[in-house]
């Protein structure tokens, strides 16, 4: 059984920023304030948690 952990990454600046949503949220949660950022200063990754979103919730451990 396979785990899939989605992500978005926007933009192409030199600075990275990761958006992690809280409880009973998922990645969407920031859509409405990462139009705020500026994009050729920063790289906005946003991620879904396991069980959250698009990624995945199975009984398994990720594995790098």
């Amino acid at each position: 059984m396979s785990e899939k952990l989605n992500y978005y990454q926007l933009w192409n600046g030199p600075n990275d920023i990761l958006l992690i949503h809280g409880l009973a949220a998922d990645s969407g949660f920031w859509l409405p304030l990462v139009n705020y950022i500026d994009k050729t200063k920063y790289t906005v990754n946003l991620i879904d948690l396991k069980g959250h979103g698009k990624s995945s919730f199975n009984d398994v451990t990720f594995l790098p």
